[in-house]
């Protein structure tokens, strides 16, 4: 008989009955049992086991808020991880050198649990411990970098990593200076200042079906930035796109909103209104104008003209060539004067001939008139 197995069965059953759903990282759900702890303080202290790997410094989000697994993890017993989680407290912002700010979610406090001892040890007045998760962006958070938070700033005087998964500030109370944004809680943040502009302007028409190239210029202070990655949006897909290189292409009539942002900090932005026009389909007409006789020994001039849903098209271009039929070519001469007019002159009487102008654009699309070279008389 397998006593383990009959405990592996009571506690999944439990867990199925009376755990709850928690998301890890951010990303993966699992169920898991959520109890308190003994020397629990405000209820930001708890007890977690679960089937599913657990880690110091995963994030654990329960009730929608955010804690940490603040001790070690030593593998299995009976089948389950089990673990001390700690809630987070606050959300404290750091800007980089690259003018990037980034926000994490931590533990404050002037007193910091002890998972060994399990009890708090007090740390002195004017000093407070941040502890966060360990990742790439953690990392960069050196001695010296400042933060705000309850209208006090705070410097990093040392950085733990003893602890895997955890990074543990140690943080003296600082005074407020003149470049910090208060306001918004970021220390120094007026050193570092990233803007970005959409360089087409402020509005910007197209046609359905047409494209349009945004242009962007991201500057930190006034030095051209190129490293960063720019996202853009549609606030109207049914009447524009953008792609991931932020050509627009225009999809139905109407107007949206066109924004570029800057992706690990949306709220760096610009915005450009768009108006979408839906053309008519081309309906494309032509006309011969001149007169229908030439007398002979005399000119006629005959132009040739292109519309486009009755509006005249500038630009059209046609060939001019004659259809004598019986007529002796001998009996008239054409000269081309332009690329939408043309002189016949009649050097015999009692013949017809059929004038074609062809349009270059669309050689399957042409225009004739019967011309009659007659006598003077």
């Amino acid at each position: 008989m397998n006593l383990f197995k009959y405990i592996d069965d009571d506690y999944n059953y439990l867990l199925s009955m009376a755990g709850d759903t928690v998301l890890v990282n951010d990303v993966f759900p699992i169920r898991a049992m959520i109890n308190n702890l003994p020397v629990n303080r405000h209820n930001d202290l708890r007890k977690i086991s679960s089937v599913s790997e657990l880690n110091r410094g995963d994030s654990i989000t329960w009730n929608n808020e955010k804690w940490f697994i603040i001790s070690e993890i030593a593998g299995k017993r009976f089948n389950h991880y089990k673990g001390i989680i700690q809630r987070c407290n606050y959300n404290i912002k750091f800007i980089f050198s690259d003018g990037i700010i980034r926000e994490f979610p931590v533990i404050l406090d002037s007193r910091v649990y002890d998972t060994e001892t399990n009890q708090f040890i007090t740390v002195p007045t004017g000093k407070v411990i941040v502890t966060m998760q360990d990742n790439e962006y953690s990392r960069n958070i050196k001695a010296n970098h400042r933060f705000i938070k309850m209208g006090n700033a705070y410097k990093v005087t040392g950085k733990d990593l003893t602890k895997n998964g955890l990074i543990i500030l140690y943080c003296d109370l600082d005074s407020i200076k003149s470049n910090d944004d208060v306001e918004n809680e970021v220390a120094n943040g007026n050193d570092y200042v990233l803007t970005l502009t959409i360089t087409n302007g402020d509005t910007a028409s197209i046609n359905v079906g047409d494209n349009l190239q945004l242009n962007i210029s991201l500057k930190l202070n006034d030095e051209d930035v190129t490293d960063k990655e720019i996202s853009f949006t549609s606030s109207n897909p049914e009447v524009a796109t953008v792609n991931e290189s932020g050509l627009i292409t225009g999809t139905g009539e109407g107007e949206c909103s066109i924004t570029a942002y800057l992706k690990e900090m949306p709220e760096i932005k610009d915005t450009i209104t768009l108006s979408v026009e839906d053309l008519p389909q081309d309906n494309f007409t032509y006309e011969l104008v001149g007169s229908a006789d030439i007398t002979i020994g005399y000119s006629q001039t005959y132009t040739a003209n292109k519309y486009n849903n009755l509006v005249l098209v500038e630009d059209a271009e046609f060939d001019f060539t004659i259809i004598p039929g019986s007529t002796p070519t001998n009996a008239y001469s054409l000269e081309v004067l332009s690329d939408n007019q043309c002189k016949i002159t009649a050097n015999a009487n009692t013949y017809y001939i059929t004038l074609r102008a062809t349009d270059r654009a669309d050689e399957s699309k042409f225009v004739e008139k019967s011309i009659r070279l007659k006598s003077l008389f």
